[in-house]
């Protein structure tokens, strides 16, 4: 499960990568300002905003959204999906990565359907 920004220079701070977990990959990534696009991916990611609030602009699957991404806020991005985004400055994401098998099980576990229980969405913190 390995993507990176198609823009700018994001850098990753700190990673889970060789700490052999299964189906889950967490990052924290610095990222400059200005517009980051990532391409669909096979696995679901969390993008959670540390740090400073910066003014946002983001958008997945036909939804646009403008906002001051503060600390704590999140975004859904369902495996298959792009996502772009634009910061007005510098911010720091930590970055969840979950393969479609494990939140499959966690769905089906919780007694949700996996195909209905994750689509893009921004959650305030």
């Amino acid at each position: 499960m390995n993507d990176h920004p198609q823009a700018g220079s994001a850098t990753i701070l700190a990673s889970s990568a060789g700490r052999g977990w299964r189906g889950l990959e967490a990052d924290l990534v610095r990222i400059p300002p200005g517009r980051t696009h990532i391409s669909g991916t096979p696995y679901h990611r969390l993008g959670i905003h540390v740090g400073r609030p910066v003014r946002a602009q983001c958008r997945c699957d036909g939804r646009e959204h403008r906002r001051l991404q503060k600390h704590g806020d999140t975004d859904v991005v369902p495996a298959g999906l792009d996502g772009v985004w634009e910061d007005d400055r510098e911010c720091m994401i930590l970055r969840l990565k979950i393969s479609k098998d494990l939140f499959h099980r966690a769905a089906i576990d919780l007694g949700r359907d996996p195909a209905t229980a994750i689509v893009p969405h921004i959650i305030r913190a």
